[in-house]
């Protein structure tokens, strides 16, 4: 019987690797955002906030986080630089 992914049997880092979250050290986490252009750049902003919040609520339901939770859009892979 397959019982799927069990929380408590994989490390949150890897978690949050296969969620598609990127981790301390990877080198996109170095590289700055550029500032959007707004109101010609709405619609990408809005696209962006849109994974942003989604993502978010998809990590939120493996964790916790007590103290709070923070993303970036390059940890998730989004954004003007990817």
């Amino acid at each position: 019987m397959d019982k799927g992914i069990q929380v408590f049997d994989v490390r949150p880092s890897q978690l949050m690797r296969d969620l598609g979250g990127v981790q301390h050290g990877t080198g996109i986490l170095a590289v700055p955002a550029r500032a959007f252009d707004i109101p010609a750049e709405r619609a990408e902003t809005e696209g962006i906030t849109d994974e942003l919040c989604a993502d978010m609520a998809q990590i939120s339901q493996v964790s916790l986080f007590d103290e709070g939770m923070g993303v970036a859009a390059p940890q998730i892979g989004t954004g003007p630089w990817t």
